[in-house]
C-alpha cells in the first residue's frame, strides 16, 4: 500500500546492505514488491516452540526408569514405577541419553510425551497455546499453502487446497481431540502466565516471552532465597527452553508465518540520499542494540548469537513466510482464522478448504 501510494520508493542501497550477505531470504522477500526492494528489513516477529525444561527432565527420568525395568509404554503394567528400584548410576546415564533427544521435533513426539508423562499435580495441560490466533496456528499449513509465491505478490500463484494441506489440518484437528482446548478461553497472555506458573509443559510463543521468562526466573530465585532464610518450604523454580516449531509428521514439514518491520524511504522526501544512509545504519550498524532497547529481534543475520535464547526464533524466521502483499488478498488473515476455527470445532476439512479456495478464486480472478 505504501509503495502504490507513492509513500515508499525503491531503495537506493548503495552499500548493498539489503542482500543475502546480511539478511536471510525471508527478510528480503518481505520487502520486495514486484521485483523492487521498497524497504530495508529492520526487525521481525515469528513464533517458536517453548517448553519447561524441568518437566521435560522429569519425563526423561520416568522414561529411563521404564526402559531399565523393561516396561513398554503401550503395555499395561501393575508395577509401581515410582517405588520400583533401579541402579542409580544406570538410571542417571539413561536419563541423560534420553534428554539429548527429548525436545520434540515432530507433533507425534509431542503427543507421545503427553501420553506417557506422569506429570506433577500442578500441571493442568501438557500443551496449550492461543488456538484462536492464526499467528500461532499458521505453521501447521504454512509449508504447503501458497498465496502469491515467496514474495507474496504473484496472483498467478494461489494454492490453498491440496492433499498435503488436508493432512496437516487433520493433524491439527487431532490436537483438539487430544488436548481438548477451548479456543475462546486461550488468550495469549494467559497462556504465557500458565507456562511461567508451571501449569503447562509446552506452548507456542513469540519472542516477547524471552524477557518474561528471564524476569520470572529472577523472581523465582529471589523467592526461593527468601523462603530459605525464613525456613519456609522452597518454591519451585523453573528453567525454560525454546526450539524451532516441530514438523507436522515424519513426512510433513511445518512453516511459520512472520511479520517483518521495514524502514521505507518516503518518495516525497527532499533528503532521499540521507534517508537511505540512515536506514542502512539502523538495520545494520545499530542492529546490535535493537533487542535491548526495543524488545524486537533484528532482521540482520549477524545480530543474534547462536547461544542466545532468541536464536531459535532466528532459525524459524529463516524458513518462514510473510503475509501476501496483494491488495485482493487483504482479508487473507481473517479467512484463515475462520478456516482454523471451523477445523478446530470438528467441521469437515475438505468442505472448509473448498470454501476458502472458492473465496480466494473470486477475489484474485
Amino acid at each position: 500500500k505504501a509503495y502504490l501510494a507513492g509513500l515508499a520508493e525503491e531503495i537506493q542501497d548503495e552499500k548493498q546492505i539489503c542482500s543475502s550477505d546480511h539478511f536471510p531470504q525471508s527478510a528480503i522477500n518481505a520487502v520486495i514488491y514486484h521485483e523492487k526492494k521498497v524497504a530495508y528489513p529492520l526487525s521481525f516477529q515469528t513464533s517458536a516452540f517453548v517448553y519447561n525444561k524441568n518437566y521435560l527432565g522429569e519425563w526423561a527420568k520416568q522414561t529411563a526408569k521404564k526402559q531399565l525395568l523393561g516396561i513398554n509404554d503401550e503395555e499395561e503394567t501393575q508395577i509401581n514405577i515410582q517405588e520400583a528400584q533401579v541402579d542409580e548410576t544406570l538410571w542417571a546415564e539413561k536419563t541423560q541419553e534420553i534428554l539429548q533427544n527429548a525436545v520434540p521435533k515432530t507433533l507425534p513426539q509431542v503427543l507421545k510425551i503427553a501420553d506417557t508423562f506422569d506429570a506433577p499435580a500442578q500441571v493442568e495441560r501438557i500443551m496449550e497455546w492461543s488456538v484462536k490466533d492464526i499467528f500461532y496456528n499458521y505453521w501447521i499449513v504454512g509449508k504447503y499453502m501458497n498465496v502469491g509465491g515467496e514474495t507474496g505478490d504473484d496472483q498467478s500463484q494461489i494454492v490453498v487446497n491440496n492433499e498435503q494441506i488436508q493432512e496437516c489440518l487433520q493433524a491439527y484437528q487431532g490436537l483438539n481431540q487430544f488436548f481438548s482446548i477451548e479456543a475462546d478461553q486461550t488468550e495469549y497472555q494467559s497462556v504465557v502466565e500458565d507456562l511461567l506458573a508451571g501449569k503447562i509443559v509446552f506452548t507456542i510463543a513469540t519472542s516477547d516471552i524471552v524477557k518474561k521468562m528471564q524476569e520470572a526466573q529472577k523472581e523465582q530465585e529471589a523467592n526461593k532465597e527468601a523462603n530459605q532464610e525464613t525456613n519456609q518450604e522452597a518454591t519451585n523454580t523453573f528453567a525454560y527452553g525454546i526450539s524451532p516449531m516441530p514438523a507436522i509428521s515424519d513426512t510433513l514439514e511445518s512453516r511459520s508465518m512472520s511479520v517483518t518491520t521495514g524502514i521505507a524511504v518516503n518518495s516525497y522526501s527532499t533528503h532521499k540520499e540521507l534517508a537511505n544512509k540512515f536506514a542502512t545504519y539502523l538495520v545494520d550498524e545499530y542492529a546490535g542494540r535493537l533487542w535491548d532497547m526495543t524488545g524486537r529481534i533484528p532482521a540482520v543475520s549477524w545480530a543474534v548469537d547462536q547461544e542466545s535464547m532468541l536464536y531459535p526464533f532466528v532459525l524459524e524466521y529463516e524458513k518462514s513466510i510473510s503475509l501476501p502483499k496483494m491488495m485482493a488478498t487483504g482479508n487473507y488473515w481473517l479467512l484463515l482464522e475462520k478456516l482454523f476455527a471451523k477445523v478446530w470445532a470438528g467441521e469437515d476439512i475438505g468442505l472448509s478448504l473448498q470454501e476458502l479456495e472458492a473465496t480466494m478464486a473470486v477475489q484474485t480472478k
